[in-house]
């Protein structure tokens, strides 16, 4: 009878082991990257990612900055209705179901200067309580992002006193 109750117990035992080992296997094989997949938990390098573009943007020298644009005298800035409309279409064109990329690429088309990016991702901030960088990059891919980085690219640099006196060089080049 104690052979039987300790066969009974060894087979409990290895059942309750590979029960516990195909679902751990099921979980971390399956379930965890179709999770990750649909950005229901991140991976470790998204959590990096996710941290590092925080830091790049609230920096004090990226574009996406809300704060860089502010007291440049001569920044060439949107008016309030085109910084509100603009930040309403890139918002909009996220969606639950199908995401736009094209109305955010026409959006970031129509800037001039990163000053003009600086006061948008202000906007942005006030407009939806997100800061636009991170929306972006939470919500497009690493291709996306890459467009959406060469169109950035190709803004032209910080304004202020430098686009001040260039047009005033302009204007006494007139005046000649």
């Amino acid at each position: 009878m104690s052979n039987f109750k300790e066969e009974v117990g060894k087979e409990l035992i290895l059942k309750v082991a590979g029960y516990g080992l195909a679902i751990g296997a099921g979980y971390f094989l399956v379930v965890r990257p179709v999770l990750q997949k649909f950005g229901v938990i991140q991976t470790k390098e998204a959590k990096a990612q996710a941290e590092q573009d925080k830091v790049n943007a609230s920096s004090q020298t990226s574009a996406y900055s809300p704060n860089l644009y502010k007291n440049k005298p001569g920044a060439l800035l949107l008016t309030s209705a085109s910084a509100n409309a603009l930040a309403d279409q890139i918002y909009n064109a996220i969606g639950n179901f199908y995401d736009d990329e094209n109305a955010i690429y026409a959006v970031l088309r129509q800037l001039k200067s990163k000053d003009q990016l600086s006061q948008l991702a202000d906007v942005f901030t006030k407009r939806h309580a997100a800061d636009l960088f991170t929306y972006l990059r939470r919500n497009l891919n690493d291709s996306e992002m890459e467009i959406i980085n060469s169109i950035t690219a190709n803004l032209k640099g910080l304004s202020g006193l430098g686009c001040a006196c260039n047009q005033l060089t302009g204007l006494s080049r007139l005046l000649r």
